[in-house]
């Protein structure tokens, strides 16, 4: 089959050069997505059977842009917290000390807040436990005027869909966009992405955080008293890895 088009990098889509060793990042020729240009997995890719109408085009590169812009937006979040971690920012040992219980070198206290959210401090990083009622606008505005810290977890029914977690949505709702806003200003990355979290198949329950090396997935089994899939990861402890001490994890 000829093609009129210009030769491209498989890898990042650039005609300037067409290496298979780009370090770019890996985005489609044909729908702007998250994967190499040759892949089958593309809607968008040329075939001997005939090109997509123009109409499926703007939608293939519409989705395609978004995931990519998804990706992106994790991988600058993931960087940023890696240097801020290097910049050894911690919390002041006085905050470490108050209301703290020590056990076998892991540090865990209950820290009050002014939101509706419990918040907890837990080997120096702050966990917040969120719940936004669905259909309530007001309820994300103590989310919103929450700073945090700089090792921070926020995880929970955050009742949201935006394209940020979830790319192939056709709709959004929940104030994800105010949202997504809050986690860039913050530099939090949000490691639920595109994984249904709930039975209909939406993704609801997120986990933003700045502290690198952390992961979070939805787990497979499910709960019978809940329609909503439970949140499993894993949080490095960074002051037990350097004293080689192991390392907790588990469910968050």
């Amino acid at each position: 089959m000829n093609c009129s088009r210009a030769p491209s990098c498989g890898n990042c889509g650039s005609s300037n050069h067409t290496k298979d060793n780009c370090l770019a990042a890996t985005k489609c020729r044909n729908c702007g997505g998250p994967h190499r240009s040759d892949s089958r997995k593309c809607l968008a890719r040329p075939t001997r059977s005939g090109a997509p109408t123009k109409e499926q085009m703007g939608i293939y590169r519409q989705a395609g842009d978004r995931e990519y812009q998804a990706v992106l937006r994790a991988r600058a979040a993931e960087e940023n917290a890696v240097s801020i971690e290097n910049m050894n920012a911690e919390l002041t040992s006085s905050q470490l000390q108050e209301n703290t219980k020590t056990t076998d070198n892991i540090q865990a206290s209950h820290v009050e807040d002014s939101t509706r959210d419990a918040r907890s401090l837990f080997n120096g990083n702050i966990f917040l436990n969120v719940y936004k009622a669905p259909h309530d606008p007001s309820a994300v505005q103590s989310l919103l005027d929450w700073k945090p810290t700089l090792k921070t977890i926020a995880i929970g029914d955050f009742n949201s869909v935006y394209w940020a977690w979830k790319p192939s949505a056709n709709s959004y709702y929940g104030q994800g966009e105010e949202i997504e806003r809050w986690a860039e200003k913050y530099n939090l990355t949000c490691l639920i992405v595109g994984e249904p979290t709930h039975r209909v198949g939406n993704t609801l329950d997120l986990v933003f955080t700045n502290i690198s090396e952390t992961m979070a997935w939805a787990g497979t089994e499910e709960c019978m008293t809940n329609d909503h899939l439970p949140i499993c990861g894993f949080v490095p402890n960074h002051k037990a890895s350097s004293a080689s001490l192991p390392t907790p994890k588990g469910k968050l």
